[in-house]
């Protein structure tokens, strides 16, 4: 009777491990994952093609690259406007939707966190017309279908930056895009954000869809006269600057923390072309209110202007990678 009662406890033990191994990653088990993201800018996103934008293609040796430095979560934003027919159905190109795939997989294999986007999709960010709201519905059924068995760890965000998109249209383009989602995906992550260039402003206008497994998302780039300005030797860094930054994570914190969903940013950085300490500062900054505020993260990396990887030659630019996968104390 015993050997029979040790068989059963063991059998049951052996379901319910299985069980939580399989169960559906939460939002908020997910965001814990999602501090220390970077981003493979300029690429896939490029509209001409991949290397259209001057950056190589992506080897699978980023991924052990980013792992090995401490990342946890890459984001791979992707335009699919010049690799989709723009007659029904609206079919994306087999190799190219061939060719996400195998990048996403060699990001997923070594156990990384992977967001896939829409990004420069000017047809429906300029145009909110039934054919261009059927060519994006149709897009993302095609996406969700072919990604529809990956893990939980691949994430979905409907689009980025869609400026000059209206907030109304915006509104109703997550809507729509979260039933086409579900129809395959009926528990995957989606992330969304505002409309115009996803600021945390912009974020806190917007509807929040009503679904459980979503994450809001704002981009960060403040103060951009300073990030996005030409003379170098301005300087960064007094208590007032932080204190800018600090206030912007405050808010978005505090409009969400009641609501119990999740934040990250899926754009921050500083440009190389900054003084290198005013620059580590800025990482700093940043990184100290990301885990402060419990949000995910995905520095932008372009491999140009806000370039901290060397994708060829396999380096770490400035000793900023140290900064975004660290914990964050200063």
């Amino acid at each position: 009777m015993k050997k029979i009662f040790l068989k059963v406890f063991l059998l049951l033990l052996v379901c319910f491990h299985i069980g939580r191994s399989n169960a559906q990653i939460t939002p908020q088990q997910a965001i814990t994952h999602l501090q220390k993201g970077i981003n493979i800018g300029n690429t896939l996103d490029a509209p001409g093609g991949e290397t259209s934008w001057g950056q190589p293609i992506i080897q699978p040796y980023y991924f052990d690259d980013y792992k090995a430095a401490g990342f946890t979560a890459i984001r791979i934003p992707i335009t699919w406007e010049k690799h989709t027919d723009t007659i029904a159905p609206y079919a994306i190109d087999p190799k190219f939707i061939a060719r996400v795939e195998q990048v996403v997989d060699w990001g997923l294999s070594r156990g990384l966190y992977i967001i896939i986007n829409c990004h420069h999709e000017g047809f429906i960010k300029k145009d909110y017309s039934p054919k261009n709201i059927a060519r994006f519905e149709a897009i993302w059924s095609q996406i969700a279908t072919r990604f529809k068995n990956k893990s939980d760890h691949l994430l979905f965000e409907i689009l980025n930056e869609p400026h000059p998109l209206s907030l109304a249209n915006l509104n109703d383009l997550n809507k729509r895009i979260f039933k086409v989602i579900r129809k395959s995906n009926p528990t995957r992550i989606i992330v969304y954000a505002g409309n115009e260039w996803s600021s945390d402003a912009e974020l806190l206008k917007a509807d929040i869809p009503k679904d459980k497994y979503l994450i809001a998302n704002f981009h960060c780039y403040s103060p951009w006269a300073w990030v996005s300005g030409k003379d170098k030797n301005i300087p960064w860094g007094t208590q007032a600057d932080k204190n800018e930054i600090k206030g912007i994570f405050d808010r978005v914190y505090n409009f969400f923390a009641s609501k119990g969903i999740p934040v990250m940013v899926n754009e921050y950085g500083c440009p190389v072309g900054k003084s290198q300490e005013w620059r580590v500062l800025f990482y700093k900054t940043y990184v100290e209110n990301i885990r402060s505020h419990g949000f995910g993260s995905f520095a932008w990396d372009d491999g140009g202007a806000f370039k901290t990887y060397d994708r060829t030659g396999r380096k770490w630019i400035g000793g900023v990678q140290k900064v975004i996968t660290s914990s964050g104390e200063q």
